[in-house]
């Protein structure tokens, strides 16, 4: 009921949760299983039903094909179904060892949670039932009903409570922050491997036929419609004040502003318009069929720094005046042909570096060096920084911003390397921290508070990270879990 509610009056809150758990995934083979033979897993006597777990996992299967350029290894198959259940698994856990301390997820805090996100907010800060509706519809073309899409937020919902426990829970003392902010304050040097989207695009040259079809895929991205950058004073005519009246007065604004009055001090006096009265008049920049008929066509029509004649529309007569004008952009594959080209060979060589940077991990994981691996994958090329530190923008040339590439690399320790290849807007990099040194504090004693308090909440997250996960593996042990599909397939 809660949730029929939400959706009449307020907005989703799409919690990170629910986005971790239809982010991965795989198609779940036909499975015959002796006893319960809809529950892939049971966990304190609750099943994880079949048909959810193949819902979920189904729908990734595409995005995990796009990220890695093709099908998927066996290897990889099985590491994703193993992950996904263990989610699965997790989540049904933290819902008993809520059950165990007596807490609940009231209807109240509910609707407050689900209420306080603007995910679903409009421009004005209110819920707004389209998107809501759009957002389950989405969701159902994936193949997940209402009743399923919420049953999955009221779950997750339930989970970050059990998370906050911890979080409110965990305790920093000064030492480690201390500790803590000379790690993140100190200068870092790294080796990696770098796949550079530009460099290795510039090598590809695709044949007409691929550039036209790019070109047919990506068109409506460069179209452009008219734009003008308009104001207005709006006479409203209603039962008071007539249309020949409200025209009357209408014409005597027209000819203020035509005779150089300042339109913008016009509005702030005359317009009924109480939104962008206070802001002369001022309505933005607006595209065709953004605004009535009779008024876009008045305002299309002016030249930049025109007034138009009154314009009757259903809130009454407008004086019109257009600041500035911009023309619009019909492509065409002749006057697109460049745009088409550098969007083939970027699309083309991030997903020639997705592969490679890929194979590259499962090198590293299995022990080999960076040079070794360099000479494996020419797309990369083998790079030694500069001294980096925090929020550095520039790590290396050419891959947009990297402040959180240096965000990232400074929590390493001297030795150890990122886990996995870290995408950036122009490329990707798999990093190895190889030198070390002190750094300087900020002068500021306010910027040096700040810096404290940043450090101080992000050890209190991992320490509450790692309190949640020993509270699950406690209740692992006390409660019983079945996990079949694991004994099914010998994944271990």
């Amino acid at each position: 009921m809660i949730m029929k509610i939400m959706r009449q009056k307020f907005h989703l809150w799409v919690f990170w949760l629910l986005t971790l758990v239809l982010a991965v995934g795989l198609v779940l083979p036909g499975i015959q299983m002796a006893g319960n033979r809809d529950a892939v897993a049971v966990v304190g006597g609750d099943p994880i039903k079949l048909a959810r777990f193949d819902k979920l996992v189904s729908r990734a299967l595409e995005q995990e094909r796009a990220y890695a350029g093709g099908e998927l290894s066996e290897q990889d198959s099985t590491r994703i179904r193993r992950e996904i259940l263990e989610q699965l698994i997790e989540e049904e856990l933290a819902l008993h060892g809520l059950k165990k301390l007596g807490l609940s997820l009231p209807e109240d805090e509910l609707r407050q949670t689900l209420a306080s996100d603007p995910s679903f907010r409009d421009d004005k800060g209110v819920f707004s039932a389209e998107r809501y509706q759009r957002f389950l519809q989405a969701q159902a073309e994936r193949g997940l009903s209402v009743d399923e899409t919420e049953d999955m937020i009221r779950r997750g919902v339930a989970v970050a409570k059990a998370r906050t426990l911890f979080a409110n829970n965990a305790r920093v003392s000064p030492a480690e922050i201390e500790q803590g902010l000379k790690k993140e304050q100190r200068l870092v040097q790294i080796k990696a491997l770098v796949w550079d989207y530009k460099a290795l695009g510039a090598a590809i040259k695709p044949s007409e036929e691929d550039l036209r079809s790019y070109y047919s895929r990506n068109r409506m991205r460069w179209a452009k419609a008219p734009q003008v950058k308009v104001r207005h004073i709006l006479v409203k005519a209603d039962s008071l004040i007539g249309t020949a009246t409200a025209r009357a007065k209408a014409d005597q604004l027209y000819q203020r502003a035509k005779a150089g009055e300042d339109f913008a001090a016009l509005a702030k006096e005359n317009s009924q318009d109480e939104a962008s009265a206070v802001r002369g008049g001022d309505l933005g920049t607006v595209s065709k069929g953004e605004m009535v008929p009779e008024f876009e066509a008045s305002a299309f029509k002016l030249k930049a720094g025109q007034v138009g004649e009154p314009v009757l529309t259903k809130f009454g007569w407008h004086v019109i005046k257009v600041d500035s004008k911009t023309e619009g952009f019909e492509p065409t594959f002749e006057n697109s042909k460049a745009k088409a080209l550098e969007g083939f060979q970027d699309e083309s060589a991030a997903k020639q570096a997705r592969q490679s940077s890929l194979r590259a991990a499962k090198e590293l994981a299995a022990g080999a060096k960076l040079e070794e691996v360099a000479k494996k994958e020419p797309k990369a090329a083998l790079k030694t920084s500069g001294w980096i530190k925090q929020g550095d923008k520039a790590v290396f040339q050419g891959l947009s911003d990297t402040a959180s590439l240096a965000d990232a690399v400074v929590e390493l320790d001297k030795g150890e390397r990122l886990q996995s290849p870290y995408p950036l807007g122009k490329g990707i990099v798999l990093a190895e921290l190889i030198a070390e040194k002190a750094g300087t504090p900020p002068k500021d004693p306010l910027a040096l508070n700040e810096s404290r308090a940043k450090v101080a909440a992000r050890l209190r997250n991992q320490k509450a990270t790692v309190l949640y996960q020993g509270w699950l593996l406690g209740l692992r042990s006390e409660l019983k879990v079945d996990n079949r599909y694991e004994k099914f397939y010998g994944i271990k």
